[in-house]
């Protein structure tokens, strides 16, 4: 996944490590603040 984002212009990627598909309900800390970063970078551009 990490391969497929860095190859698109505006790609980003996210690697929880205390979860696996479901990082959501897996390791909802690093996830929920993935989400909002994701959201601020967006604004931001």
């Amino acid at each position: 996944m990490a391969a497929m984002a860095e190859a698109l212009p505006l790609g980003c990627h996210l690697h929880c490590l205390g979860g696996n598909h479901m990082a959501i309900d897996d390791d909802q800390a690093v996830d929920i603040a993935g989400l909002i970063s994701f959201l601020h970078d967006g604004d931001a551009e």
